[in-house]
């Protein structure tokens, strides 16, 4: 996942971490340097997704079928990122999400059902957990 503008890159995975890259030229990955990590929620995370501002990340994990929601005082900061609720998924092995550019629309792909499921947020939009 990216911020806005290009100048951080986030990775989900290895030792149940989400990364956090400097990236010294927007959306070039060959600038990117590693500067801090945060644990995650989930034993099996596979994905995650910002909303516009960066005040709210999601992660989606396969290990316990959910969608984390962290607050982010910071915006597009994990090192401010705390950790608010979370709600089950459709699928039985989530691995990616992803949002719409308005925030009314929740979109999890998974491998247990081979589906994309589309939710609709109808109050709150990105922080409607």
């Amino acid at each position: 996942a990216w911020n806005n503008d290009g100048s951080r890159l986030y990775e989900v995975g290895g030792f149940d971490r989400i990364y956090e890259y400097n990236v010294s030229t927007p959306f070039d990955i060959s600038s990117a340097s590693s500067t801090t990590f945060i644990n995650t929620q989930d034993f099996q995370p596979n994905g995650i997704a910002w909303n516009n501002d960066g005040s709210r990340l999601y992660e989606v994990g396969g290990g316990n079928e959910r969608i984390y929601q962290y607050t982010v005082s910071t915006p597009f900061d994990i090192n401010s990122a705390s950790f608010d609720t979370s709600i089950n998924t459709q699928d039985s092995n989530p691995t990616g999400i992803a949002w719409n550019d308005d925030g009314s629309q929740l979109y999890v792909v998974g491998t247990g059902s081979e589906r994309i499921y589309q939710n609709r947020v109808s109050t709150g939009g990105w922080g409607a957990f």
